[in-house]
């Protein structure tokens, strides 16, 4: 147990500890699967006119897959009892491995994960634009639109250099870190946190603004994409209407599948920073929380885009059958 913990929060622990043991490998296995075969399906089966999109699909699954490889290496436990101090214990394979090591990839992880986010909104947006504009985001207005959209994750990596090259631990705490891993080979203390310092308030508000903000602007994108499907499309069938929607519903159900995952927990995490109360659920769960939802987002991917479901319908029921007309125009670069 770690030091401030009494003998309730260490049988507590023991709970937690042997539910993660089973919740992380599950996932992990699940996941990478899952994108596996959405990897398949983007590479051999996405029609030319897909075109960015099946560019963002990829982007968006290798964030999801590297996001879950490195949170079940380093199973982190965020002890998150006040502002100034926060240590940061590894349960994963990373605690047999260099403290330092273990904390970089700590961070790479908080990067991935925001990016995750960052990637599917701007997805919706990508949509947006199509249809708003009349037209493709090409040249200089689609660079500009990912950097505008990837600045905090810009601004989180150069903050978490700054974070990881001030982790280094004195002398005394390396000594009592390694009588730690000696007496209990179930984790190991692989850095501190200093929310007091500049660098980590930053890529502490870059994380929030990816937790909080992202949703609103997912909606805000949606809601604009679906009136203007409602223009475009007036004259078409109910059924054509229908279809059409869901393509942006799809992506919807990404988006707020993962932040709404993370806003109890990370909501917790603010609570237990700003007040000095340690709450051992959310130092457990609040690591896992955001990737729950990388198992799903292929399958919800294999279902919303119409091509990958359609060669899924053609192979399981043999006499389906999609007319020309109805892929053109239920495809996302069709309708999106």
């Amino acid at each position: 147990m770690t030091s401030n913990e009494t003998s309730s929060d260490s049988e507590l622990t023991e709970v937690y500890t042997q539910i993660l043991s089973i919740v992380y490998p599950t996932f992990l296995s699940t996941t990478v699967i899952a994108h596996g075969i959405l990897l398949i399906f983007i590479i051999f089966f996405s029609p030319l006119h897909l075109k960015f999109l099946r560019i963002l699909l990829l982007k968006t699954s290798i964030f999801d897959v590297l996001a879950t490889v490195t949170n079940f290496y380093i199973q982190p436990r965020i002890v998150s009892g006040g502002r100034i101090n926060v240590p940061v214990y590894c349960y994963g394979l990373c605690r047999h491995m260099s403290s330092s090591l273990c904390f970089l990839i700590y961070m790479g992880w908080q990067i991935f994960s925001l990016a995750v986010g960052i990637s599917m909104t701007y997805t919706l947006f990508f949509k947006y634009y199509k249809l708003n504009f009349n037209g493709p985001l090409v040249g200089k207005r689609l660079i500009i639109s990912l950097l505008g959209f990837y600045t905090p994750c810009f601004v989180s990596t150069f903050c978490s250099v700054i974070i990881v090259l001030r982790n280094t631990l004195p002398v005394e705490a390396s000594k009592r870190i390694s009588e730690v891993a000696i007496i209990d080979r179930k984790y190991s203390l692989i850095g501190r946190m200093t929310l007091g310092e500049i660098p980590n308030k930053i890529n502490f508000l870059m994380i929030a603004y990816g937790i909080y903000i992202s949703p609103f602007l997912a909606f805000w994108f949606r809601w604009k994409s679906n009136k203007q499907l409602n223009e475009t499309i007036a004259g078409a069938s109910p059924y054509l209407r229908y279809h059409a929607k869901n393509v942006m519903t799809g992506v919807t159900i990404q988006v707020f599948m993962h932040f709404l995952f993370y806003i109890p927990m990370f909501s917790l995490y603010s609570y237990s920073l700003i007040s000095g109360t340690e709450v051992l659920v959310q130092q457990f769960f609040l690591a896992m929380s955001p990737n729950l939802a990388a198992t799903f987002d292929p399958l919800i991917n294999l279902y919303y885009v119409v091509p990958y479901r359609n060669r899924i319908k053609s192979w399981f029921c043999s006499r389906h059958e999609v007319t020309p007309l109805r892929v053109a125009s239920l495809t996302p670069s069709a309708v999106a």
